[in-house]
């Protein structure tokens, strides 16, 4: 499942990064710190979709690929509550408001280009050859992997994981120098 993978990526990226290595045990608790903003004010999931949804929309690029910035905000929601739930010291890493809009905003070409791909090539193609088909009847469902090349810490593999359908991707591969 595309989750686990990415997951795994995440998993991985946690334990190699050096600046974790002299982490105390009050920074790996699992504190009620996770609920907090940039300014470290107690937010809700609904407060933070409203944030959300405000700070994309008045970015120029909304207009350009309006159908990614209108399921950004309940896509992000999602994934902060998987990821803040199910590895509480990387969302304490990852997690500042205002640079997951950034990032989200700096990768929505990507992201665009990606769902058009994966939504316009599907196994439905009535003009494959006889030959293709054969190929497809082996496999009935194309599932593709993606290389996320100078991914950081991740933000878009991370944002594609809840955006694309899960029966569509076989993996993500996160790459970065830092890890």
């Amino acid at each position: 499942n595309h989750a686990a993978h990415c997951r795994s990526s995440f998993i991985a990226m946690d334990t190699q990064n050096t600046s974790d290595s002299n982490r105390t045990e009050e920074d790996s608790s699992g504190d009620d710190d996770d609920k907090t903003n940039s300014n470290d004010k107690p937010y809700d999931e609904d407060s933070f979709r409203s944030f959300l949804r405000e700070a994309l929309q008045s970015d120029p690029l909304s207009q350009q690929y309006p159908e990614i910035f209108n399921i950004a905000p309940d896509c992000i929601v999602q994934w902060k509550e998987r990821i803040q739930t199910s590895y509480p010291s990387i969302w304490r890493r990852l997690f500042d408001k205002d640079k997951i809009v950034k990032e989200f905003v700096e990768a929505s070409p990507v992201l665009d280009a990606v769902v058009r791909y994966v939504n316009e090539n599907d196994d439905d193609d009535e003009d494959a050859s006889d030959s293709n088909q054969a190929i497809d009847s082996k496999r009935p469902n194309t599932t593709y992997t993606i290389i996320d090349l100078a991914s950081g810490k991740g933000y878009l593999s991370m944002i594609l994981s809840e955006i694309l359908p899960p029966s569509k991707i076989n993996r993500m591969v996160l790459m970065d120098k830092a890890w």
